[in-house]
């Protein structure tokens, strides 16, 4: 699975695709919620989330391989995993987490009256009221783009990227 998650040569099949995206949600999930419950010791653990686009690059681009295409596709699903994940979250936020919509508001009043620090202040209660809106963009967003990207035709010839993937229980 190590090889899945940040070895970015070489091609895997759908089922090790979504072995290895659902176990970087899984970690980002919890990255989030320690973030935003677990004071500073979460906040050091979600500098971690800083490793993820390098994951993420090496599942998709993989998978992306396979299908005969280049990894850097995964450039305009990153696009589309922050523009889906953006309207989303504008439109749950206020009806899953009022309290936190409500809280956004807030600052950005004291923003625009160029009263920075107090605004700055709002942000630990919001990631904390909006966390459950998050976590569902999160695993939505990714389960959608996923669900792309494991439908791609997997060639089943030698291509540019290397061999077809092994037998399943090579994938382990």
């Amino acid at each position: 699975m190590l090889s899945v998650l940040f070895n970015p040569n070489g091609r895997i099949g759908p089922r090790a695709f979504w072995r290895g995206l659902i176990l970087l949600v899984g970690a980002m999930v919890l990255l989030s919620v320690a973030a935003a419950y677990g004071g500073m010791v979460g906040a050091l653990l979600s500098l971690l989330t800083y490793v993820a686009p390098y994951a993420y690059l090496c599942v998709f681009g993989k998978r992306l391989h396979d299908a005969g295409h280049s990894a850097w596709w995964f450039l305009a699903f990153l696009v589309a995993y922050f523009i889906l994940s953006s309207l989303l979250q504008a439109i749950l936020l206020p009806i899953l987490t009022p309290r936190a919509a409500e809280l956004q508001e807030e600052m950005q009043l004291l923003m625009e009256q160029g009263q920075l620090a107090d605004a700055l202040a709002y942000l630990p209660e919001i990631q904390r009221e909006g966390v459950l809106t998050s976590l569902i963009c999160l695993v939505a967003v990714n389960a959608g783009l996923g669900f792309i990207v494991a439908r791609l035709k997997s060639d089943p010839n030698n291509n540019a990227y290397g061999p077809p993937p092994g037998l399943p229980s090579d994938t382990f």
